[in-house]
């Protein structure tokens, strides 16, 4: 079979062969990538792929992707890897817009050892991250417009695990709570209130010292991403819990 990326068959030297910018039927992966390039090519599997991939994500999932780039790429284009990020999620938002999806990233050697474009995406459907644990820090993503955020057996266990810290430590934490900007700057402030209590309330009934809880509501005054986006709103309904003293 004649390699579109060589220009030789059968030890004959074949003159002319243009280079094709974006293959549809060639590769096997549905997904390629190719040395110091932002652009995805596209396997003949890719169709199908993609229709599987949606077929198979549910409401409570998003989708986690990791992008795989060389180190001699991110020497010559430190921006790499963001970009390639931002051409795989405009695929999957022109599918569907409110898909949620997650970077994540490696950098191997000579991952382009020899040749120009190769499989550099790993795609996996995860449950929707609802809490991030970091040393003295829990973050804790909330629903649209809800305060009842003491359901999932992830967030009660971290909180569980803090309630034990701060009974064995006599730990004190702060509550900050925050909510996107859909609304009134009241209903922001009342929504984070109700949010930052709701967690206060769960620790309380379980044990701990009122006194070593503090709480503040910030409404949407505070954000760690764009409200332009759904996906930035989700971000930014959040209560944060940190460990001050």
């Amino acid at each position: 079979l004649w390699n579109i990326m060589k220009r030789e068959c059968c030890n004959q030297t074949m003159p002319n062969v243009p280079k094709i910018d974006t293959v549809i039927q060639v590769y096997d992966e549905p997904i390629m990538c190719c040395f110091g390039r932002r652009e995805c090519k596209f396997g003949k599997s890719y169709e199908h792929f993609i229709d599987s991939l949606f077929k198979e994500l549910g409401s409570e999932e998003e989708l986690f992707v990791k992008i795989i780039s060389d180190s001699n790429e991110i020497r010559t284009n430190s921006t790499i890897v963001e970009e390639r990020f931002e051409t795989i999620k405009n695929l999957f938002k022109a599918k569907d817009s409110t898909v949620s999806i997650v970077m994540n990233y490696s950098i191997m050697d000579k991952l382009f050892d020899s040749v120009e474009c190769r499989k550099a995406v790993e795609i996996e459907i995860k449950p929707k991250q609802k809490v991030l644990e970091e040393r003295n820090k829990l973050t804790i993503w909330h629903e649209y417009n809800s305060s009842n955020t003491i359901q999932s057996g992830e967030l009660t266990r971290a909180l569980d695990e803090l309630l034990t810290r701060m009974k064995q430590k006599n730990l004190t934490i702060r509550i900050t709570s925050h909510t996107d900007n859909d609304g009134t700057e009241r209903e922001h402030f009342l929504l984070s209130r109700q949010r930052a209590l709701a967690i206060k309330k769960y620790l309380v009934s379980n044990g701990a010292n009122p006194i070593h809880i503090l709480t503040e509501y910030k409404g949407a005054k505070d954000p760690i991403a764009s409200n332009e986006t759904e996906e930035g709103r989700a971000k930014n309904r959040r209560s944060e819990i940190e460990v001050i003293k």
